[in-house]
C-alpha cells in the first residue's frame, strides 16, 4: 500500500467518524421554533360556572384545577366547556405572538346527539391564575373560526385560530377557551375530543404534537326536560240574576299551558 493511499483511508476513516458523531450534536429541525412548551388540558369542571365558562391553570393540580379528561355526566346540554393553554417561553428575545390551532369535534364518536358547535370566546387569565407568570400583560384574539362540515355529522370538526399577543422570555400565559356543548334532541353515545393542533411564532412551529383532551361518557350528558306548566282559572255565571250561588248557575273554566 502506497503513501497516498494510506492518506485517502485516512480521510475516508476521519469522515467515517465525523457522520457518526453528528447525531450527538444534531440542531434542531429546520423550520421548528424552540423556546417553547405547550400544555392543553381542561378546567376541572366544578370550578366555573357552565354558564360564563371560567377556570385556573394555578399549579396544574390535576383533579383540583384542571383535568386531562371530562366526564359527560358534569354537564348539560347548552353548557360551556372551558379549555385552558398553558404558553411557557423559556428563551429568545423580544415579544412575540403565538399563533394557536385548536379543534373540537362537531360530533359524537359513537351514536349522534351531541356536538361542539361554537367558540364562543378566548381570554387570557390574569394574576389571580397563579399559573400566570411574568409580565401579564399578554392578549388572546380569536382570529378565525370554521367548520369541516354539518353540525352532528362524522368528521366534522370545529376549528379555531388563536393569536396570543406580547408573550416575553419567561411568561407563563394561561389562554382560556370556551366552547358551546349542543344537542340534537337524540341520544349520543361515545366521546366528544378537544385538540390542540400546533402552533407557531413568525410562521415557524413549536414543537409540541397534537395534545387531545376527551370528554368521555356523553350519553351521561343531562337533558333537560321541557317543563311544563297548567294553570286552571274560573268564573262564575250568574245565569238566573239571583245575588250570589245558585242553583242552575255555570262555572266557566280556562286552561293556561305554557
Amino acid at each position: 500500500m502506497n503513501v497516498l493511499t494510506r492518506r485517502r483511508l485516512a480521510g475516508a476513516s476521519a469522515l467515517l467518524l465525523l457522520t457518526s458523531l453528528v447525531p450527538l450534536f444534531a440542531l434542531p429541525a429546520a423550520g421548528a421554533s424552540s423556546g417553547y412548551s405547550l400544555d392543553f388540558i381542561a378546567a376541572e369542571s366544578s370550578t366555573y360556572n357552565h354558564a360564563t365558562g371560567g377556570g385556573k391553570y394555578n399549579s396544574r393540580s390535576i383533579g383540583t384545577d384542571v383535568v386531562e379528561s371530562l366526564e359527560g355526566g358534569d354537564f348539560s346540554c347548552g353548557d360551556i366547556v372551558s379549555y385552558l393553554i398553558a404558553v411557557k417561553r423559556t428563551g429568545g428575545s423580544g415579544s412575540q405572538t403565538v399563533r394557536l390551532e385548536v379543534s373540537f369535534t362537531d360530533y359524537s364518536t359513537g351514536q349522534q346527539g351531541v356536538a361542539f358547535n361554537d367558540i364562543l370566546g378566548v381570554a387570557v387569565n390574569g394574576s389571580d391564575d397563579t399559573g400566570t407568570l411574568g409580565t401579564a400583560d399578554s392578549t388572546a384574539l380569536l382570529v378565525a373560526e370554521t367548520k369541516t362540515g354539518s353540525d352532528f355529522t362524522k368528521p366534522s370538526l370545529l376549528k379555531g385560530s388563536i393569536d396570543v399577543s406580547s408573550v416575553d422570555p419567561g411568561d407563563q400565559v394561561i389562554v382560556r377557551v370556551d366552547v358551546r356543548m349542543a344537542c340534537n334532541g337524540q341520544t349520543p353515545t361515545g366521546n366528544l375530543q378537544g385538540y390542540l393542533d400546533d402552533a407557531k411564532v413568525s410562521g415557524l412551529s413549536i414543537s409540541s404534537g397534537q395534545q387531545t383532551i376527551p370528554l368521555k361518557h356523553v350519553g351521561q350528558i343531562h337533558i333537560d326536560a321541557p317543563a311544563i306548566s297548567l294553570v286552571k282559572s274560573g268564573t262564575l255565571n250568574d245565569d238566573d240574576g239571583t245575588a250570589g250561588v245558585s242553583a242552575g248557575d255555570t262555572i266557566s273554566y280556562a286552561f293556561t299551558v305554557t
